[in-house]
């Protein structure tokens, strides 16, 4: 099974894990699915969420580990450098 597909399953495994009785409470009370999704799914499945989201940016390359300068490094290596260079830095 490839990544992808252990991901889908722990996700389905964490779906079934959310009690019925708090989307039919919800249903009762009005809501509609768009917010039972987000007042009952995500927050029973948001650990497992975070979890999976952590394990696809360990394996995959995000926009972080790209070749983007980062303008703090840049700040960081023009103010040692000169300091290095002046004799007044030492």
């Amino acid at each position: 099974m490839d990544e992808h597909g252990q991901r889908t399953l722990i996700y389905l495994a964490a779906l079934q894990t959310i009690p019925g009785e708090l989307y039919e409470a919800a249903e009762l009370e009005g809501a509609n699915l768009f917010q039972r999704i987000r007042h009952v799914t995500i927050p029973q499945t948001r650990l497992v969420l975070i979890m999976l989201h952590e394990q696809h940016d360990q394996h995959q390359p995000g926009l972080r580990d790209r070749d983007v300068p980062d303008p703090l490094e840049q700040v960081r290596a023009s103010s040692s450098a000169a300091s290095y260079s002046s004799p007044g830095g030492l």
